[in-house]
């Protein structure tokens, strides 16, 4: 019999084992793993994202997300525009030439997850789907709680 603790512990080792594979792709496309995450979240999402939307996104402080974003404006593959009604915020415009380089950092990674999502059975989708949409509110919660 299966204890409710050794079904947790499975869960942490197989986020962490997820967090392995995202690691090695982002080590793969040269890019720091907070990196990775700015391109990736931009190119999955396809909108523009102001650098605090970002940070809210992909979990990561301001202090991280700025100098990437700076790097990418300075590397003219962005550029940053000023929302008229709240000139603090920036919003994230892709240069044709950074959607070509984020195209070309995360495109393998997306095809990879995405091919390998739909290699599984139905309702292993549909259970991955449920399972995430229950646990994730409840997660969020429960670490605000803590803070």
């Amino acid at each position: 019999m299966v204890h409710k603790e050794d079904r947790f512990d499975g869960l942490v080792r197989k986020i962490n084992e997820l967090s392995g594979v995202y690691r090695n792709a982002a080590a793969r496309s040269g890019l720091s793993v907070n990196e990775f995450w700015v391109w990736y979240t931009l190119m999955t999402e396809r909108r523009e994202f102001t650098q605090q939307e970002i940070c809210a996104y992909c979990g990561l402080p301001k202090q991280t997300v700025n100098p990437i974003v700076r790097n990418m404006v300075r590397g003219k593959l962005a550029t940053l525009e000023i929302i008229p009604l709240n000139r603090s915020r920036k919003r994230i415009r892709l240069t044709p030439a950074g959607r070509d380089f984020g195209e070309k950092l995360v495109a393998q990674a997306m095809t990879a997850e995405r091919s390998a999502f739909l290699a599984l059975p139905e309702e292993h989708q549909r259970a991955a789907l449920t399972f995430l949409e229950a646990y994730l509110p409840l997660l969020r919660s429960r670490v605000d709680a803590e803070a």
